[in-house]
């Protein structure tokens, strides 16, 4: 064999070794199965390379297949393909396509009557890459691979594709492996010390998704349920498919049910289906803990309610939770669990977005069950690392605060009764102070469940009179109803809602809609629009 084709994929819209289950499991009952290659956004059809490797009407060609998450190889014989210059196809026949993306359309579908696992010695220092210029909608700088073994498994997953050509190697071939993440990659950091530019011009606003294996996640889990799609699934298919202009998720916490690591497991397959699909850089995600997150009390254990209990179950749920910050920023969260973004979005729109912890309490069963607080600490350090100056602040600049607790309270339902858990920060006049002094147009937040919104004029000292050195600002306080949890959970607005920011030209538009596990179009939805502060 000369040269042909590694295809990349991950079981990102089903269980975890089912995409070549499924695929198998066709070949076996119908004799051959439809294979979509799942592009990224920056790779188009590699017609030269198709037609080069003669892979239609040649009859049976191997080829590879690569799963970039358990680091597992394959072979599969590929009979056909069909794909149309610039366009996605359905599949040729869908009683021959696993029903969990029969609907989708791709650019290329292949034909395979036979996949066997394969020692993965057969591809790596076996294989050598061969050039693909032909893959990129725009230069590849991935000439560098050319002409040199395939040395591991990681210099293939860090890589930005979905698919090599690949040919046997020769004596003259390099040997050396490049490893994108220590040549690349941004240095890890909590907080941005430059803006990271993008074309797009809106941020997915996603909070209190509560993804557990109990009855509390309204949205199904898995693919396998016909009438009921998965979070991820139905807002890919309500932005993603539809919008081409979403940057990154901004999510403002309670991805979890209990904090355990089962949990955040199902909110990183969420976060990495998204990704993925849509070729977003993780690095400018937006996120913060909530109380869930950081939870101070799973199940009674034979009775065992004590603050020592109790104690422990939040060291685990911390310890997950900084688990799962790692796997996206490369580094373990700092001991605040506080984050900075500096975003340019739209290529000209500068944004700095806060991210503060509002669950740096120790919860008890008797005290601050539910409570937030922030801390003069964690703002003395995010106005350090941020670097900014006290009553200044760039006159182009939006300023986004983003919290899991609420400023004031946004809801009816919160009465009073023995041993209440209230939403408000308890230090909120002093983050009110922090955030006028350092001009924020917005502070975001989740935890009741409910939409919400208005707008505080005020000056920094409040029992003071207005003037130069205590000017006024304007700060819109927004929250968001419940992305994911079940329907008797949420507040007043009722259902589950997401809400696409959108920083236009003109205007800043919250874009508030309706989600569905039975309906991805977007329903009851309405926006909020506001001037750029300038």
């Amino acid at each position: 064999m000369k040269s042909t084709l590694l295809l990349r994929f991950r079981d990102l819209s089903c269980p975890r070794g089912e995409t070549i289950n499924r695929h198998s499991e066709l070949i076996q009952s119908r004799g051959y199965v439809w294979w979509g290659w799942w592009n990224k956004g920056h790779e188009k059809l590699p017609s030269d390379t198709l037609t080069a490797l003669k892979l239609k009407g040649e009859g049976k060609k191997p080829v590879y297949l690569f799963d970039s998450a358990q680091k597992k190889f394959y072979r599969a014989t590929m009979d056909d393909y069909k794909a149309e210059v610039g366009c996605e196809i359905v599949t040729p026949s869908t009683d021959h396509t696993p029903t969990y993306y029969v609907e989708n359309t791709h650019p290329v579908w292949f034909k395979f009557s036979q996949i066997d696992e394969v020692d993965s010695t057969e591809i790596l220092g076996s294989k050598s890459y061969e050039s693909m210029g032909d893959l990129f909608a725009e230069e590849s700088h991935y000439e560098i691979y050319d002409n040199k073994i395939v040395a591991s498994s990681d210099e293939l997953a860090e890589q930005n594709r979905t698919i090599w050509r690949i040919r046997d190697k020769s004596e003259s071939d390099k040997t050396n492996e490049i490893r994108l993440r220590g040549m690349t990659e941004l240095k890890p950091r909590h907080f941005d010390k430059s803006y990271n530019t993008t074309a797009k011009d809106s941020l997915l606003w996603i909070s209190d998704p509560h993804f557990t294996n109990g009855q509390f996640h309204r949205f199904a889990l898995q693919d396998n349920n016909p009438g009921k799609r998965t979070l991820a699934q139905t807002i890919q298919s309500a932005y993603f498919s539809k919008e081409k202009n979403i940057a990154s998720l901004l999510i403002s916490g309670d991805f979890t049910w209990k904090g355990d690591r089962e949990e955040f497991a199902l909110a990183s397959e969420f976060i990495d289906y998204l990704c993925s699909v849509n070729n977003l850089d993780k690095s400018l995600l937006s996120m913060c803990p909530g109380n869930h997150d950081l939870s101070f009390h799973v199940e009674e254990q034979n009775g065992d309610t004590t603050n020592e209990f109790i104690q422990k179950n939040y060291q685990k749920s911390r310890a997950a939770y900084g688990d799962f910050y790692l796997k996206y920023f490369d580094v373990k969260p700092n001991e605040s669990m506080s984050s900075g973004r500096r975003l340019l979005l739209n290529n000209t729109i500068p944004v700095e977005i806060v991210l503060l912890n509002s669950v740096t309490l120790q919860q008890t069963k008797e005290s601050f069950q539910g409570h937030g607080f922030i801390g003069q600490s964690q703002l003395e350090e995010v106005e350090k690392e941020m670097g900014f100056c006290k009553g200044k602040k760039p006159r182009n600049v939006t300023r986004i605060c983003v919290m899991h607790h609420h400023l004031m309270p946004v809801s009816l339902t919160e009465d009073a009764y023995h041993d209440a858990k209230y939403s408000t920060v308890l230090d909120a006049e002093r983050l009110a102070r922090w955030l006028t002094e350092h001009k924020f147009d917005f502070l975001l937040h989740g935890h009741m469940h409910q939409n919400f919104h208005c707008t505080i004029e005020r000056s920094q000292i409040t029992h003071k009179m207005t003037s130069e050195s205590n000017p006024t600002n304007k700060l819109n306080v927004l929250s968001l109803g419940s992305s994911g949890v079940c329907e008797s959970h949420t507040g007043e607005a009722k259902g589950n809602w997401c809400c696409r920011i959108e920083f236009s030209n003109e205007k800043i538009i919250f874009h508030y809609d309706k989600i569905s596990p039975e309906d991805a179009t977007l329903t009851d939805g309405y926006k909020l629009e506001f001037d750029y502060n300038v």
